[in-house]
């Protein structure tokens, strides 16, 4: 019973860091606009759902400086510090003349932030629709505790 009423008030302080982080973005990255959600279904080995990375877009005239790559370095940290696994699907995403290239988004992924393909069989998670998933470190979870 302890377990279950404790549970409550953990699910939505999980749910708030995201709205927060969303907030500190727009204020501090005014040129990027992210777009991150919890899943609705609620992950096997944990029975809490995964955070999904659905797009991210930086205005063209601020692109090249490391945008992205901040604020993505940024999220994965504050998941890391929450416990959360990331799920990311990369796909080209066509807004007037913003195209992103799903194959150097995946490397990207893959190289610089610690996601794994969900598409190979070794490294299969079923309760992940997205094509790249990222675990939380287990050092930096136990730092934010």
């Amino acid at each position: 019973m302890n377990d279950d009423t404790h549970a409550a008030p953990q699910a939505s302080s999980e749910v708030d860091w995201i709205g927060q982080f969303r907030t500190h973005i727009e204020a501090a990255y005014p040129q990027v606009f992210l777009r991150v959600a919890r899943s609705t279904v609620p992950r096997r080995d944990t029975e809490r759902a995964h955070v999904i990375v659905d797009a991210i877009k930086v205005d063209r005239s601020a692109r090249k400086q490391g945008l992205a790559r901040a604020v993505l370095t940024e999220l994965c940290a504050q998941a890391d510090r929450h416990g959360d696994t990331l799920s990311a699907t990369p796909n080209p995403v066509r807004q007037g003349e913003w195209t992103a290239d799903p194959r150097r988004w995946a490397r990207f992924l893959t190289t610089e932030l610690g996601f794994v393909s969900n598409r190979s069989r070794r490294g299969r998670d079923y309760s992940i629709n997205e094509t790249h998933y990222r675990r939380p470190t287990p050092a930096a979870t136990e730092a934010g505790q």
